[in-house]
């Protein structure tokens, strides 16, 4: 403060102890540097501060965030283009030697030297400001043509130096300080966008030699560049972008060029931390098991998913599960991580799993409603319908013959008869049939509402009166079979009599040898068996013949007594004819008594 008050600084300008230490206005503070800075130039003992027009440049962003910070604070930005007003009601300016010195700046151009045009320039009571050395050509060349042209434009109004004021050709001091502050803004423009040039092409000559990431981010992050929202964490992919854009083109790469690579490259960013929380809290869902959170996740609008069907919310949840399972799996086996949780499915494999669900629910909804379909057709009582319905190849039901069209119909709808009568004295919904799909994954469909679930309704029946696939197609195999098999024994029934009677005799032949064979190895063994049976049996015919004999021994006695009375009869009868026989007479010797009468008899 001591110092500012020794050069006469005006105390307007002196920032407060809080201002400057405490940080409570600081934009007041900068105010009072610039004022110091304009105040020692004005005297002669320092050059003005730069103008960083063009150089340092702010977002938009950046100036609102600053604008209502100040605005909390209660704080103003002071007005920077009237430090220069103030300060000339401070000083007291020597008009004649101010007017004098305008005078032999103007007088001094004619001479052509720079160096006495820019001595000129810096004489103190000129009271010129921001003039800077390494101007002077320029200051000389347009101070020279700008009074030239006054000078000319009076001439040609007919004006003279003797009538008229001294200014009608010469330039003001106002007029003065207009040039060299345009030349200036000139001069630091033009050094502006040399820096810009050079600074965009080092950011191309990174490029072009395959520099390091490093080295691009410093070419990137350099203020000439002009660049906005360059981010440190995106330097990998602003690298791979860049190279391939650079790659691409003969050329350099222009300013709007790598401005909009590194937006492009920011939105991927953007767009990749997006899909990586979708994926990560996808992961946390899945892996707990959560279905309805599951399907909640994956609306995120980072997978860019097609749409979802909320009856197959089981089946996300089951098949990224499944997936994530196995790739993890995978992952400890190879050892490459420890942690089987820690491994999660990428974007690409979240969006297979679910394009698969999708297509599965697809098809599996055209093969339900061909099953519902068949069902359906058995209703109209026409077997040619029934037929049609069978060959659809959504239901996929095989060795379909149009011959057994009848027989289908007749022995599926027989099958619905007996469903329905279960049915019907089960409990809950059984409008609900449980189907296998191709791929032997259990679901439920509704014929009615056509609604299709892949876990049990609440209420649904055990028993539903619908013939599933699974039991159409054992109707169908069953009478296909049947009916081929039939066909063929009715064409070959002559090949398979032969055939028949080749085989048995075949095998008659087969077990008389080993028969044989048997018993020729046993003969010894056989014929004692066979001695031992047969004296068995005989023994036991015998046994049997006599009990029976014994039982009716009376009726044997007067059997035998008959038979033999009527033989004696018979031979007595011969025994009185003409000539009896030999045996006859044999048989009556015996009751001859060797006397004449018998002998005549």
């Amino acid at each position: 403060m001591n110092a500012m008050a020794s050069i006469g600084l005006p105390q307007i300008f002196f920032p407060t102890t809080p201002d400057l230490y405490d940080k409570k206005n600081m934009p007041k503070v900068i105010y009072c540097i610039h004022a110091l800075s304009i105040w020692l130039n004005k005297l002669g003992k320092a050059p003005n501060m730069e103008n960083l027009l063009g150089i340092a440049e702010f977002t938009e962003d950046e100036i609102t965030e600053m604008r209502r910070a100040l605005e909390d604070y209660g704080i103003s930005i002071p007005a920077f283009n009237k430090i220069g007003g103030i300060l000339e009601k401070e000083i007291g300016v020597d008009e004649a030697a101010k007017h004098a010195a305008v005078i032999a700046i103007n007088e001094l151009l004619q001479k052509e030297d720079p160096e006495v045009t820019i001595e000129a320039l810096q004489n103190k009571k000129a009271y010129l400001n921001h003039i800077e050395t390494q101007n002077k050509v320029k200051y000389h060349e347009i101070l020279f043509l700008a009074k030239l042209d006054k000078t000319e434009t009076a001439q040609d109004e007919g004006k003279t130096s003797k009538d008229c004021d001294i200014y009608e050709f010469y330039l003001t001091h106002v007029e003065i300080q207009d040039i060299i502050d345009d030349i200036n803004d000139i001069v630091r423009k033009e050094i502006a966008e040399a820096k810009f040039r050079a600074a965009i092409s080092d950011v191309n000559s990174v490029l072009a030699k395959n520099g390091t990431i490093a080295e691009l981010m410093e070419a990137l992050q350099a203020p000439a560049t002009r660049l906005k929202h360059v981010n440190d964490k995106n330097s990998e992919l602003y690298h791979e972008f860049l190279k391939a854009a650079k790659e691409s083109r003969d050329g350099n790469l222009s300013l709007d060029e790598i401005q909009e690579v590194i937006e492009l490259t920011n939105e991927e960013m953007r767009k990749r931390r997006d899909l990586d929380g979708a994926i990560n809290t996808l992961h946390q869902r899945v892996w707990a098991s959560e279905i309805e959170e599951t399907y909640e996740a994956l609306h995120h609008a980072a997978f860019k998913l097609p749409p979802l069907q909320k009856s197959a919310a089981p089946k996300y949840q089951a098949t990224l599960f499944f997936e994530q399972a196995k790739l993890a799996d995978r992952a400890v086996k190879e050892g490459e991580v420890e942690d089987a949780s820690t491994v999660l499915l990428n974007h690409v494999q979240i969006q297979d799993c679910v394009k698969a669900v999708n297509s599965q629910l697809k098809e599996v909804r055209k093969f339900a409603e061909a099953i519902a379909n068949i069902n359906g057709c058995l209703v109209q009582d026409d077997p040619q319908e029934t037929l049609a319905a069978l060959h659809v190849q959504a239901a996929c039901i095989q060795e379909v013959l149009p011959r057994c069209a009848d027989d289908y119909h007749i022995w599926i709808k027989e099958g619905i008869a007996v469903k329905k009568a279960e049915a019907e004295i089960s409990e809950g919904d059984s409008n609900w049939i449980e189907m296998r799909s191709p791929d032997n994954q259990i679901f439920f469909y509704n014929p009615e509402n056509k609604d299709l679930v892949w876990v049990r309704p609440e209420g649904a029946s055990d028993v539903s009166y619908f013939m599933a696939q699974d039991e159409i197609q054992w109707v169908v195999s069953r009478i296909t079979a049947k009916t081929l098999r039939d066909e063929w024994f009715e064409e070959n029934v002559g090949h398979v009599v032969r055939l028949q009677s080749r085989v048995r005799m075949n095998l008659a032949r087969k077990r008389f040898k080993s028969r044989l064979k048997f018993l020729n190895e046993n003969e010894e063994a056989a014929l004692k068996i066979q001695c031992l049976w047969r004296g068995y049996m005989v023994r036991k015919d015998v046994k049997a013949r006599q009990e029976y004999l014994q039982a009716n021994l009376k009726h044997i006695i007067k059997l035998q007594a008959w038979v033999r009375g009527y033989q004696i009869r018979k031979n007595y009868l011969q025994l009185t004819q003409d000539r009896p026989s030999v045996q006859v007479l044999y048989k009556f010797l015996y009751l001859l008594d060797q006397s004449s009468l018998d002998h005549q008899e």
